[in-house]
Order: structure tokens, then sequence, then C-alpha cells
């Protein structure tokens, strides 16, 4: 066997199985939405930490927290 046999080989196994696995596609809304809904998350994360939170970390965590909203899961097989 010749030495890149095997690595084509394998390049062909892992974009196969990059096809067969769902892809996550951000959902697009206006940047003025995206901003009100973090604010708002922000808000009750900090309602519910309490007197000792801290602003930047309320607001990092409602960031990541709508970001993961935003991402809608479709599958690549389905071509969308």
């Amino acid at each position: 066997m010749s030495p890149g046999v095997d690595t084509i080989g394998s390049a062909i196994a892992l974009e196969k199985k990059a096809q067969a696995q769902p892809r996550k596609v951000r959902i697009a809304i206006p940047e003025e939405d995206r901003l009100r809904m973090v604010a708002e998350a922000a808000y009750y994360i900090a309602e519910k930490r309490g007197s000792g939170s801290d602003p930047t970390s309320d607001w990092i965590a409602a960031e990541k927290e709508i970001e993961e909203l935003l991402m809608d899961t479709k599958s690549s097989a389905d071509g969308r």
C-alpha cells in the first residue's frame, strides 16, 4: 500500500462523517433585536444571581445564551 492511500481514505471517511452530522445555522435577526434580547437575558441573570452580581459577567453569559437560542440545527443531508 502506498503512503498516501491511508490518508486519502481517512479524508474520505471524515468528509462522509461531516456530511452525516447536523450543522448549525445562525438565525438572522437585526442587531438591534439581538442586543435587546441580550439585555433582557442579562437582567434576568443578574436578578437570579442577586446583589453580588457582576454586570460584565451577566452580559457575557446572556450573549452566550442568546447565541445558543439563535443557532438552528439543520441536517446537511437535506441541503439547507
